[in-house]
């Protein structure tokens, strides 16, 4: 696989975490772009929200949920779950992928307001400062993750996206 074809979630996967299962599970995807990754889950899950800031990949993930009922799209910003909170059903998985210098709270934010049972957030370490080694980065927003959380797994996405990981984490109160 190359580079530019693999998702975060297949990243993961292909890196050796535990896996990604949303059978029967509702999913909200926070920085679903196109819908192509969303569209794929949306087979699998009950339903997937998926929500895209940016108006031009957001076309293309409207356009993709016109032929999939159990895709549900949002053109919107993922700081604002009150905005798409009323169409979020009892809430079994969260995935982020959204590169911005705030993710961490983004994601925690989300799982607050929706209460998954799992969460899935690909921390993008050049997203959130550049000025710092990347394990820094994860260091820190494991912690932050950790204080609301039990933090499942850790997982490098290199290869494939470098400079990124997978933070895994039960809200549920489980421990790993």
């Amino acid at each position: 696989m190359s580079r530019a074809t693999v998702g975060k979630l297949a990243a993961y996967e292909d890196a050796g975490g535990e896996g990604f299962t949303p059978e029967g599970e509702a999913v909200v995807y926070l920085g679903a772009a196109g819908g192509e990754r969303a569209a794929a889950i949306a087979r699998q899950a009950t339903s997937v929200l998926a929500v895209e800031k940016s108006p031009v990949a957001g076309l293309r993930l409207v356009e993709r949920a016109k032929a999939q009922a159990d895709l549900v799209p949002v053109v919107g910003d993922a700081r604002q779950p009150e905005a798409y909170g009323p169409l979020v059903p009892e809430l079994g998985l969260l995935v982020q992928d959204v590169a911005q210098p705030d993710q961490v709270e983004i994601f925690l934010d989300n799982a607050d307001r929706f209460q998954p049972e799992r969460g899935y957030l690909a921390v993008k370490a050049r997203s959130i400062a550049v000025d710092r080694p990347p394990e820094q980065v994860f260091d820190r927003a494991r912690e932050r993750v950790a204080e609301e959380a039990a933090v499942r797994e850790i997982v490098s996405l290199d290869p494939h996206h470098e400079d990124h990981v997978m933070i895994v984490a039960d809200f549920d109160g489980a421990s790993p």
